[in-house]
């Protein structure tokens, strides 16, 4: 959606769906043109309505994203606790062994 910006044009101000590529005076492109329909009659845009539930899906996407990185932060720290814990059970089990050994060859 586009608005109109030239202050010598009769329909300065307003709101229009335009390609992205819209042709101007300076290049050439796309001329797709429809201006967006006034909220004053009541008429709502099927555009203005799909623009609306993906504002809305958009949102709750970027809250699922938020949340799941969260979890990921979580789940690395669970990790990271469940890799130090082996590795002080392996430590411990090591200079056990060592004393049992030292033990058993006396």
């Amino acid at each position: 959606m586009k608005t109109v910006t030239d202050m010598t044009n009769l329909n300065y101000g307003k709101k229009f769906w335009g390609c992205r590529n819209w042709r101007n005076q300076f290049d050439s492109g796309c001329n797709y043109f429809q201006f967006l329909v006034d909220d004053d009659n009541g008429d709502v845009d099927e555009r203005d309505m799909k623009i609306a539930r993906l504002k809305k899906k958009n949102g709750k996407l970027k809250h699922e994203v938020c949340f799941l990185k969260e979890e990921l932060c979580n789940s690395r720290r669970c990790s990271k606790i469940a890799i130090m814990f082996e590795f002080l059970c392996f430590g411990f089990n090591i200079v056990l062994m060592t004393m049992m050994l030292s033990m058993y060859l006396k």
